[in-house]
């Protein structure tokens, strides 16, 4: 008798699940009134596939832009630290007595310390 209620039970279930699973599993989904009553789903299923494929290739295109630039910034930075670098050293006061000797200019270096003017 609980057998039997078992499976009275189960039989139950099976008419609930046998509608769409059923459907799906025996291919009637690819029948003209399933399509046609299902429409506006699957319209909308389309747009959404369509949507995530193009938002996905955007996505991947700024990913790269993002690579690019983060290596075009790295070199950025080299070649200012470089040159910052030269600069420094083209402000010491033994490059400036050099390169005013090369140049046969009539500067000469001060012999009195700098002082502070104030008012």
């Amino acid at each position: 008798m609980a057998l039997e209620r078992q499976i009275n039970g189960l039989k139950g279930f099976a008419k609930m699940v046998g509608g769409p699973l059923q459907d799906l599993v025996l291919g009637k989904v690819f029948v003209k009134d399933f399509l046609v009553r299902q429409w506006s789903i699957l319209v909308v299923v389309v747009a959404v596939l369509f949507i995530h494929i193009a938002l996905r290739f955007s996505c991947e295109d700024q990913v790269k832009q993002i690579d690019r630039l983060k290596v075009q910034l790295e070199d950025v930075k080299l070649e200012a630290l470089s040159r910052s670098s030269d600069l420094l050293g083209m402000g010491k006061q033994s490059q400036i007595k050099r390169m005013v000797a090369e140049r046969d200019s009539s500067l000469i270096p001060s012999v009195t310390p700098p002082y502070i003017i104030t008012k």
